[in-house]
């Protein structure tokens, strides 16, 4: 599935916390958001080739990765990595 990268509010609150729930879209939002940041990848339009698509979703992520960034978009789609891979037992706790 590729990340179109959109932040939409859950109805549901998790610890008093309101969830937000990212899919694919959302990445070119944030993208968007950060073109002013020095060094911010682009990510291609969603009508793009699949492969550019994906390749510059790739670079994005890493790049805010490598900077750190603190937002909704990154920070949920690391939380599905986690679960997938505790669900699929590739990452086992301690």
């Amino acid at each position: 599935m590729l990340w179109r990268i959109q932040c939409e509010p859950s109805p549901f609150d998790v610890g008093g916390r309101r969830r937000t729930h990212v899919t694919p879209a959302s990445f070119p939002f944030q993208a968007a958001e950060d073109a002013s940041v020095e060094g911010c990848v682009a990510v291609a339009a969603a009508d793009e080739e699949k492969a550019k698509l994906i390749d510059s979703l790739v670079d994005n992520v890493t790049w805010q990765m490598g900077r750190d960034a603190k937002n909704a978009a990154l920070k949920t789609f690391q939380g599905h990595i986690y679960r997938e891979a505790y669900k699929t037992g590739k990452l086992l706790g301690q």
